[in-house]
């Protein structure tokens, strides 16, 4: 099994409710990069280092780098990140994870390739993190 490593962007991150995934993903051989803030994950981005998959919350506060309009006031602050990581490495897969089901964002993931959209309230974190190592895989 390989180790991949993975980039979890949320503002939420230490959430009693995520760290049934991130140990998921763990027992899966991942390595997690937990990330707090858009600022932060900004920083991430520009440096050289690869992951193989990054999990980006949707709504989160903007930081200082982004602004309200663009992220609707932090509605999209993922979606504006996800755009921002793409630009500067295409080739990396995102996971937008949410507990909003938006039917604008499950479209932008349909048109764009290795961007993909998964609702925090349709997996239990076995099957979440199963789903997560298959996205990586293909």
């Amino acid at each position: 099994m390989k180790n991949f490593s993975i980039m979890w962007i949320d503002d939420n991150i230490n959430d009693p409710e995520l760290i049934p995934d991130r140990e998921s993903l763990e027992e899966r051989g991942c390595h997690i990069t937990p990330v707090e803030n858009a600022d932060d994950a900004l920083i991430y981005t520009n440096t050289t280092q690869q992951f193989d998959c990054i999990i980006i919350d949707l709504s989160m506060p903007i930081g200082k780098k982004l602004n309200l309009e663009e992220t609707r006031f932090g509605t999209r602050t993922g979606l504006i990140l996800t755009k921002k990581i793409k630009e500067k490495h295409p080739e990396s897969k995102i996971i937008i994870y949410s507990v909003f089901n938006v039917q604008e964002i499950y479209e932008y993931c349909q048109k764009n390739k290795g961007i993909y959209y998964l609702s925090k309230i349709d997996y239990i974190s076995s099957e979440f993190a199963e789903k997560v190592v298959n996205i990586i895989n293909n």
